[in-house]
This record gives C-alpha cells, structure tokens and sequence, in this order.
C-alpha cells in the first residue's frame, strides 16, 4: 500500500488539529522539521531536547507562525532515569491531562568503530539513548497515552546499521529498537486506542549522517523536512486503523511496507 502523504500530496490542514504530540531530538534535523509541520497542522507539540537556547529559538518560531503554542522541556537523554521520566509525565499530565502519540526521533552515534576497539563507556551511552530511553519514556507515558481516543507511537528505524558492519552500538540499539517496537505491535493487538509503527530511514541529510559520512555527497540525500510526511500521517486520525506497519525512506523509495 502506497504512503498517501508526500510534498506534493500533504496532509489535510488541521490534520493534528488538538493533538497533544512529544517529539524527542527537536533541535536539528528531522525532529526539528516534524515539530514545526505537526504545529502547522494544529498539533501542540512537547519539544524535548538537551539545547535550551536552540528548544527556545524553535518554540519562536512556532509562536511567531501562529501555531499552537508548544511546550518546552529541556532534557539530556543520557541522564535520563526513572524519576526524570515521571517528571515528564506528571508534567503533561499537569498541563494536557493526556498523550495523543510519540515520536522516539532522539538518535546518538559519536562514531563507527569495530567492536573489537569500541570504547565500553562509548557502548554504554549510546545504548542508553538510542534503546533505554525508548524504552523507559513509552513504559512511563503508557498512563497518558491511554487516556487518548486515539494514540499513536513511532520509532524511525534504521535497518542499515543493524546489518552492517562498524555500526556498534548504534546498531545493536536499533536492532534493539525494532523488536522493542514488534513487542508493543504484539501487546496493543486488541487495544483500539494505542497505535504502533515504524518508519525505517535511511539516507537523510542530518547532523548524524554528516558525523558518519563527512565526504559523501549531502546532495543526493534526502531532506529532513521531506521526511515528515509518514510521520505526520501516522500521528493523525486518518492512520487510525493504521498499526504495526513500517514505512521504508530513502530517495530511492518511500512506501508502507507491510
């Protein structure tokens, strides 16, 4: 089935009119273009990310559009633990009473390395970020998300790295990312109301891909704010019977994969 959303195909206006929306990683890349166009199509918006001044330049800039005010909540990811994750939730709980979707965009890398010399402390981190979190923000957030008519959770994924050799830990997380994201399929079979997809990238021009593939040609890569409209489209009513599926993305395709 094809993906019924692109830039020449966007989503209805309004499409996330009300919907309360947590995005991690907003200050750069993909979770920066997804967080202004779900504000666009009325989505309120939790910018969580490690950078004050950059999570305050981008709530302007929602502001300054007209779009619904968003909230801010600055977190390092590697220091996050359960206390910080109930802070959160009791925060969203205290200003919208309920979660209506996820995007676990966060993603950390630092380098490629062969496990024989990866640094253990390196392995440790990266893990925490790009598995743990996940993890832990999902299991604390279930309460709110419940209490949405219609909840929806994402995991981009990278099915390149899990393959592939010099990805460490990165990999290893991601892999461990989509069985987390395959449980949770499982386990929300006969829960009408909570909703879990995957969006595998691959190829997008963004501050990791960069630190990876310094020389390789950004030109021929696909753009960050090209790649929102699965994400727009699986955090909106029109995906509702949408769940456990995966979009695939790159420049050479970007279709619902089943």
């Amino acid at each position: 089935m094809n993906q019924p959303y692109s830039k020449s195909n966007p989503l209805p206006d309004n499409a996330l009119k009300d919907k309360v929306i947590l995005i991690t990683g907003v200050t750069s890349g993909i979770g920066r273009s997804l967080s202004l166009s779900a504000a666009s199509l009325g989505a309120t918006v939790i910018l969580l990310g490690k950078d004050v001044k950059k999570l305050e330049k981008l709530y302007d800039e929602i502001i300054e559009q007209g779009f619904p005010e968003p909230a801010i909540h600055p977190l390092n990811l590697l220091k996050l633990d359960p206390d910080k994750a109930n802070d959160l939730k009791n925060a969203i709980q205290k200003l919208y009473g309920r979660l209506d979707g996820i995007v676990h965009n966060a993603a950390e890398i630092n380098r490629l390395a062969a496990i024989e010399h990866y640094p253990a402390w390196l392995w440790q981190s990266i893990m925490h970020v790009n598995l743990n979190t996940p993890f832990l923000l999902t299991q604390t957030l279930m309460e709110l998300l419940k209490k949405s008519s219609n909840a929806s959770i994402v995991f981009p994924l990278d099915n390149f790295s899990i393959n592939n050799a010099y990805w460490g830990a990165y990999g290893c997380a991601k892999a461990g990312l989509k069985s987390l994201s395959e449980m949770l399929i499982s386990e929300f079979d006969n829960t009408p109301n909570i909703r879990v997809n995957n969006i595998n990238l691959h190829k997008v021009n963004t501050k990791l891909r960069r630190r990876v593939y310094p020389a390789e040609d950004m030109e021929s890569l696909l753009l960050p704010e090209d790649t929102v409209y699965p994400f727009l489209y699986l955090l909106s009513d029109l995906s509702k019977e949408v769940h456990g599926q995966t979009y695939s993305l790159s420049p050479e395709e970007i279709e619902l994969c089943a």
